[in-house]
């Protein structure tokens, strides 16, 4: 038998056929034969099987992968297939958009809404798509689709990979941040919004996108991602690469917003770091009392290292020398103060050898 043969008919009542060889054979030909406008007439019998939804499944997908490999969709039939009660067919218009790059304004429109999508797989495309679509405003899906996606992480990285490129184009991380505090908050956006604070500040910081992403994090309160932020903004204040105007900026502008997290030790070690001295006392008093957590303690002792050494190396003698201290806590100090590269540690470190614990 030679399906190359057949009739168009025949073709399309093949796609149902319960035999995958059949089915994919007749696509292609079929594929074939609208991209060569050998059957001029053949495409609302394809678009029609599609949107039938009292026909073969298989033979429905079959019908659309034709469509969809032969070129840009009409836009009549692009916004039924955007708004069928068939998440897999809405899937696959949203593809189609996006390996078409230039579609209307009404489809853009269209596209926009569906970040508001029930189903998942439909999210994950338009993720997928977003960046793809001349002029959709990607940075505000892409929010968007990350508000409804809850606690679906595969949908939060798909985001993720999508948006990541775009932030070294003006206005993007902020156009992004604007839509994420309009929208509600879910774990896969507290998921992402740690990663976004990482790219931010691996290289120059901007205040002001910093400002927008801390307020947004406490607001909807993502406490672990807003510590993460707090301490990577610490560690720049620590090392000097946040100063002058910038620092300024900063300070004023975090204030008001680190009210509701004022009891955090993450806190504290930023006030800390902008030379906020009751914020030092405060610092120093949870590292000497032995009643805080543990990790509290090494936290505070880190960041004093890093903002008052002098302090930091008397209080350790103190601390390092009593029985009471667990071993976990005197090595984390003894290891902390190593990032001083002064010779009086070791000086103290053998000062002290008579009086530490043999482990």
């Amino acid at each position: 038998f030679d399906l190359a043969l057949d009739s168009d008919e025949v073709l399309l009542k093949q796609l149902g056929n319960s035999n995958i060889y059949f089915r994919e054979n007749a696509q292609r030909l079929l594929i074939e034969r609208l991209t060569n406008a050998k059957s001029p007439g053949i495409r609302p019998k394809i678009e029609a099987i599609v949107l039938d939804d009292k026909a073969n499944h298989k033979a429905r997908m079959h019908a659309l992968w034709v469509l969809v490999s032969s070129g840009p969709l009409p836009e009549v039939f692009h916004l039924q297939l955007l708004t069928n009660a068939d998440p897999l067919l809405r899937s696959w218009g949203i593809r189609s958009a996006g390996n078409t790059h230039q579609v209307s304004q009404e489809i853009r429109t269209k596209l926009k809404g569906m970040a508001n999508d029930a189903s998942k797989d439909v999210l994950l495309q338009l993720a997928i798509a977003a960046k793809k679509i001349t002029a959709l405003d990607a940075p505000k899906v892409l929010s968007d689709v990350l508000a409804n996606a809850d606690k679906d992480m595969v949908i939060a990285s798909i985001v993720w990979q999508n948006l990541q490129p775009l932030l070294d184009t003006a206005n993007v991380a902020e156009t992004f941040l604007k839509a994420a505090e309009a929208n509600p908050s879910s774990q896969a956006e507290a998921a992402l919004l740690g990663k976004f604070a990482e790219r931010m500040l691996a290289g120059k910081v901007n205040p002001e996108i910093n400002i927008a992403l801390l307020s947004l994090l406490i607001k909807d309160d993502h406490q672990e991602s807003a510590k993460q932020v707090i301490l990577m903004l610490s560690g720049k204040l620590q090392t000097g690469d946040l100063k002058g105007k910038d620092l300024e900026t900063l300070r004023s502008g975090l204030i008001p917003v680190l009210g509701k997290a004022s009891s955090w030790i993450e806190t504290k070690i930023l006030k800390a770091s902008w030379n906020d001295a009751e914020a030092l006392g405060e610092i120093t008093k949870v590292l000497e009392n032995p009643k805080v957590d543990e990790p509290s303690r090494i936290m505070a002792f880190d960041a004093l290292v890093a903002i008052n050494p002098a302090n930091a190396l008397n209080t350790a003698k103190v601390i390092i020398t009593d029985k009471n201290t667990s071993i976990g806590l005197r090595g984390n100090m003894i290891s902390a103060l190593g990032k001083l590269q002064d010779p009086a540690i070791a000086d103290m470190v053998i000062a002290l050898y008579p009086a530490l614990d043999p482990n």
